[in-house]
């Protein structure tokens, strides 16, 4: 992890913060979320996650609802969709 923001409502600061300090665009980021806070930035995002547990809202902007549960591997398996369809960047970010 290159980069981490804990405790914010208002995600669109260290998004943006991010994109530039990696040079990144918003279709080339992928960004996981479950709550209201986060529907900004699923809709900013080229590829747009949520968990089951996630709210209805959420789940109507993203592209990916994970089959496996928060907390029980499903960062885990965002990465491997990520690896095994190789949506990764050549940047090393």
């Amino acid at each position: 992890i290159h980069y981490l923001y804990q405790k914010q409502t208002d995600k669109g600061p260290a998004f943006d913060e991010i994109k530039k300090l990696t040079g990144y665009t918003d279709e080339e980021i992928c960004y996981i979320g479950d709550d209201l806070y986060d529907v900004p930035l699923l809709k900013q995002a080229g590829f747009a996650v949520t968990v089951p547990g996630g709210m209805g809202d959420v789940k109507k902007v993203c592209h990916y609802v994970t089959q496996a549960r928060e907390g029980d591997g499903a960062l885990r398996e965002l990465c491997d969709l990520i690896l095994r369809y190789g949506f990764y960047s050549q940047k090393g970010v």
